[in-house]
């Protein structure tokens, strides 16, 4: 999960946060996938989504503090 996060971050120009590495534990522990551990009902919410994108680049770094711009 870490290096797949990793890899889209990349390709997206995002970087993770102090955060990341605790975030991508509770994601794998509640199995949960790239969707967001803050708001994992909603479906449009998810690692470096558009959604999570627009978060960013308004305000620096995504919902979930998980990601923020270079």
């Amino acid at each position: 999960m870490r290096e797949l996060l990793l890899n889209i971050a990349k390709e997206r120009g995002v970087e993770p946060t102090e955060f990341f590495d605790r975030i991508v534990k509770a994601k794998e522990r509640f199995d949960l996938g790239i969707r967001c551990p803050c708001d994992k009902d909603n479906k449009e919410r998810y690692c470096i989504s558009p959604l999570c994108m627009s978060d960013i680049e308004r305000d620096g770094t995504c919902h979930c503090q998980c990601w923020r711009k270079k």
